[in-house]
């Protein structure tokens, strides 16, 4: 109560009738899935652009890429295309994975002429007598020049492998100097003379130390081809069990015949046979046939025994030839730490971290220099930062020392972020831990040590990569994330955000058991719908159903051929993304209690399987929506229904409706807490609500010509006792009559004629 002590005017602002409640939004998705760099914590996108910038593009979703198996960003594409506006992004990786890190130092002398370039070179899976080249850049990364020669090139064959099926060549003849930072090309040869795995060791004997890079390849010999030819299962935990997909696909013009004997696994060197397990889809002793372009799918399973990297090969013979595929993982330590590679000795000065964990870190390049030359300031001496990021995994990230800041590496970068006139000084408005930690898509800085650098920036620029960075294929517990507060990934990580309304799992056909993760976590949630799919090999129209009853999820059938949006090839993707991004355009567009159904669906080229209405006879009332293609009108949606087998649930805009009611309701009366529980407080809540529900008809969401047909509103005594009234409790009974959308429409017609009456 206000006191009036001194004689006076006093005016007051007071509350007087109910408060409004506005409607929530319904048109924000949150994408769940693996990139190819980013963030793990969940990060709003407004574009498909800011997603390229935060998480990377198409690269490694392409074949022979590392996630060619998931279509993560071929789905956030078509979300955006198909007029969403905004979405969640929360990046999955494993739980061992390592983000790549590097500490500046001060001081030191350069070291001498010394080259790097990658670890392996992988040149793929190859017909036997075809061949294939891969490129690698080989960088002086010492502070000296040194002398390259073509003799200094050659190539030991491994098992299987004869020395002249790798063959290295040099971009330039005879020698060639490389100053300290500059970077050459060689270009590697494989033509394989038998089926099977392949390797071998390149080495290039010049420098202060040689170096080594592992070649490795694979051969067929049939009309089986695979993909990919190569999975690396990554670190796995102790006592776990990582999963991957491999296909089989027949290439002739013949059927192939491939029995479950036919399929074996070949355990390498320190690796035990139980370690990786091949099982085929189809039971011990049977045989499937494949028609020419027909596939079948592997399960290749990993449980790593002890310390040490571990290797197999499947192999698939048949009477015409075979196939090979080469695994590979590791046990996960713990307690191994992410290295670092110090740039010059002296005092570390600062660690710069790739801003998530995987091998993607290892290709980020820093740049630290002054802007006005390469003299010492003192320490308020400006300074620019430039971090630079390759996409492609097998380009060497080149790093000079004393070289020009501006000078652009070989190969130019995917990726080039620029901060000039920055300040060691903490105080200023430009310090480099906060202007970088503000605004870099590729790195975080920490000072380290107690105080700033003497002389603020190096005498001269230092040029210096990421290194440390790893991570394996991501499994289910990764997806549904860590539940630490404040440190959430995954679904679980979704829980924090109250934004979202839709959500789809691109990947869910290829992670086992994740489509009930994420519909579980929709209805945990109460407040949002999963867009669900089919796989890309369902089974016919007779058996296909669901995956899960539930009223709070949608499936979708068949996939959709979009165009590489770099290369404009034909790809094959679930359809999750496109169908997001309709819901969200319907929603702005016309409201949620539209149904998301005969509506285009944008940028396809065409449907992996054509739909015939005697096809959606049987499976629309199952609760599979199909998308068709009709002449004259393109690729639409055509079903709105839930997966749920109550009929009270069965269409999609009226559930997500609800869903909408029950959210704006929920936060439109927060206000109402704590105040005092009488006829007052219940007047104005069914003041505020009928208020909303008002507006909701006035929008064509409820059926009726009046409100009162189109809704009640009841808060009295009559949904209340005297003991909820004592034990806290307010309770308010709604209800709605919503829409429902025309799904059916029957048009009779008779004849007539105009003595027909007499």
């Amino acid at each position: 109560m206000p006191e009036y002590l001194a004689p006076g005017v006093y005016v007051e602002e007071v509350q007087i009738g109910s408060r409004p409640i506005e409607g929530v939004s319904t048109s924000t998705a949150g994408f769940l899935g693996e990139t190819e760099r980013g963030p793990t914590e969940p990060r709003l996108i407004d574009s498909f652009a800011e997603f390229e910038r935060t998480y990377g593009g198409f690269d490694l979703y392409r074949k022979g890429g590392a996630l060619q198996t998931k279509y993560f960003a071929y789905a956030v594409e078509g979300f955006f295309r198909n007029g969403g506006k905004r979405c969640y992004v929360a990046r999955v990786t494993p739980k061992n994975a390592k983000m790549a890190a590097f500490t500046l130092r001060a001081g030191g002398d350069p070291p001498p002429g010394t080259l790097s370039t990658v670890g392996r070179l992988g040149l793929g899976l190859v017909p036997v007598g075809e061949t294939a080249a891969e490129t690698l850049a080989v960088t002086n990364v010492g502070g000296t020049e040194l002398v390259l020669s073509t003799a200094d090139l050659s190539v030991t064959g491994g098992t299987n492998t004869e020395d002249a099926e790798f063959v290295p060549t040099a971009e330039f003849e005879g020698e060639t100097t490389l100053p300290p930072g500059e970077s050459t090309e060689l270009t590697v040869t494989f033509e394989p003379e038998s089926a099977g795995a392949k390797n071998a060791t390149l080495e290039v004997d010049a420098g202060d130390e040689p170096l080594s890079v592992r070649l490795e390849g694979a051969a067929r010999d049939g009309l089986l081809d695979a993909s990919p030819w190569r999975v690396d299962f990554g670190s796995v935990e102790a006592e776990e069990t990582a999963t991957q997909t491999v296909t089989l696909r027949n290439t002739g013009d013949a059927a192939v015949t491939v029995a479950e004997d036919d399929v074996s696994v070949a355990a390498g060197q320190d690796t035990e046979d139980d370690e990786f397990v091949v099982t085929t889809d189809f039971g011990e002793g049977e045989t499937t046939t494949l028609a020419p372009g027909d596939a079948m799918d592997l399960s290749a399973r990993f449980t790593p025994g002890d310390d040490g990297p571990k290797q197999a090969t499947i192999t698939a013979a048949l009477d015409d030839g075979q196939v090979v595929v080469r695994l590979v993982g590791n046990l996960a330590r713990d307690d191994e730490p992410a290295e670092t590679v110090p740039s010059e000795e002296g005092a570390p000065v600062a660690e710069a971290t790739a801003v998530g964990p995987g091998q993607w870190g290892n290709n980020v390049a820093l740049v630290v220099g002054n802007v006005t030359g390469v003299q010492a300031g003192g320490d308020d001496a400006p300074f620019r930062l430039t971090v630079r990021y390759w996409s492609d995994a097998d380009a060497e990230v080149a790093f000079e020392h004393g070289a020009d800041p501006e000078h652009d590496a070989v190969p130019d970068p995917a990726v080039e972020e620029v901060y000039d006139n920055l300040s060691t000084n903490e105080n200023h408005s430009n310090y480099y831990e906060k202007v970088i930690n503000g605004s870099s898509n590729l790195v975080t800085l920490r000072r380290l040590g107690d105080g700033r650098p003497a002389t603020g920036t190096p005498d001269a620029p230092v040029v210096a990569r990421l290194d440390g960075g790893s991570a394996g294929p991501a499994q289910l517990s990764d997806y549904k994330g860590r539940e630490t507060a404040g440190e959430r990934t995954g679904l679980a990580a979704f829980e924090e955000v109250d934004d979202i309304s839709i959500v789809n799992a691109p990947d869910e056909v290829t992670v086992a058991n994740l489509t009930n993760e994420v519909v579980d976590h929709c209805e945990k949630m109460g407040d949002r719908f999963a867009v669900i799919q089919a796989p890309e090999r369902a089974e016919r129209p007779s058996k296909l159903r669901p995956p899960v009853d539930s009223k709070n999820a949608a499936f979708y059938y068949p996939w959709i051929r979009v165009a590489d949006p770099a290369t404009n090839a034909e790809t094959l993707v679930p359809p999750g993304g496109h169908v997001a991004g309709i819901y969200a355009r319907t929603d702005t567009e016309r409201g949620v209690y539209k149904a998301p159904a005969n509506e285009v669906v944008r940028g396809t080229l065409g449907l992996q399987k054509a739909v015939s209405k005697a096809d959606q006879d049987v499976l629309n009332p199952k609760g599979v929506n199909c998308i068709r293609s009709f002449p004259g009108r393109g690729i639409r949606v055509w079903g709105a229904r839930t997966s749920s087998s109550d009929a009270a649930h069965r269409y999609v805009n009226v559930r997500r409706l609800l869903l909408y009611i029950e959210e704006s309701l929920d936060e439109g009366t927060q206000h109402v807490v704590f105040e005092p529980n009488d006829e007052a407080l219940w007047a104005r809540v069914r003041q505020s609500i009928s208020g909303f529900l008002t507006t909701t008809w006035r929008d064509g969401a409820l059926q009726g010509t009046t409100p009162e047909e189109a809704f009640f509103v009841k808060c009295d005594r009559t949904t209340m006792t005297q003991d909820d009234i004592d034990n806290g409790r307010l309770k308010v009974l709604v209800g709605v009559a919503p829409v429902k959308p025309a799904e059916f429409v029957i048009i009779r017609i008779a004849q007539w004629t105009g003595d027909a009456g007499n």
